[in-house]
């Protein structure tokens, strides 16, 4: 029996995506540092984050069009769960951001079905004890064009884009059997930045990475405080929400994570 937490092989057209994405990161990278007759500054940067989740709804059913629709907080029962992000990336001139990010996100849910439900190719009776697996791994690369304002130089704003690769998954197991759906795939999103330096170490930041589509749509934001207690370490203390989902003939499935972070940033 295949674990759920088992992550699929990326198939082809996804990887392509990735690599495209990558090869134009690095010809970006290459132009920025040789573009000008002065050597460009290069800052390079980690990032850890680390947060305790909950989740406020996530809505499931497969498939989209004719299986049963599951709710991991009004059918099932669920505990909070840790996560963790790392990030590394490169500053160049204080203005270009460029970073890769590793978002993974699983947990899981119990209980009885509350009535007899499809899911996938299964259909479990009503009142049977099942088991279900949620994964949504997020990978990503991203480039921030930053700068501040001439008369605040305390506002530092950002606006770039960001190539996501989805690695989702939810399986469904009791007594009857055990099914699973899949879905790896490509999306793109808007990323725009705010950090406000209050004092000159104490300030507030606020992250997004987010689009909406016809089909579907995906927001991952975080509004922090940080403190700065040396020049190449920042910490932060925050709130963090990832929203969105797809409506489709293979899948629905919409879901709405709560996550308090605390993390710290290496600027080298």
């Amino acid at each position: 029996m295949r674990k759920c937490d088992t992550l699929p092989k990326l198939p082809p057209q996804p990887m392509r995506t990735l690599t495209v994405a990558v090869c134009t990161a690095a010809l970006l990278l290459l132009t920025l540092l040789g573009g000008g007759a002065a050597v460009a500054e290069v800052r390079f940067f980690a990032e850890a984050e680390a947060g305790a989740a909950t989740v406020q709804y996530n809505n499931i059913r497969i498939p989209g069009d004719d299986g049963t629709r599951i709710s991991t907080t009004d059918d099932l029962s669920f505990d909070p769960f840790a996560t963790i992000r790392l990030r590394l990336g490169l500053l160049v001139d204080n203005t270009h951001r460029i970073s890769l990010l590793a978002a993974p996100l699983q947990y899981s849910a119990w209980g009885e079905l509350p009535r007899e439900t499809r899911f996938e190719d299964t259909t479990f009776p009503e009142g049977e004890f099942v088991r279900l697996a949620y994964r949504f791994n997020s990978w990503r690369l991203t480039y921030r064009y930053e700068g501040s304002f001439p008369r605040t130089p305390d506002l530092r704003l950002g606006i770039g884009a960001t190539a996501k690769i989805r690695d989702a998954a939810v399986s469904l197991q009791g007594d009857t059997g055990r099914d699973e759906k899949t879905d790896l795939g490509f999306v793109p999103l808007i990323n725009l930045y705010l950090h406000w330096e209050i004092t000159e170490t104490a300030g507030l930041r606020f992250e997004l990475d987010g689009l909406a589509a016809p089909q579907g749509r995906a927001f991952d934001g975080l509004i922090a405080a940080t403190w700065r207690p040396t020049e190449r370490v920042e910490l932060y203390l925050g709130y963090r929400a990832l929203e969105g989902g797809a409506d489709n003939d293979e899948v629905f499935n919409f879901t709405y994570i709560h996550f308090a972070v605390l993390g710290i940033g290496l600027h080298l």
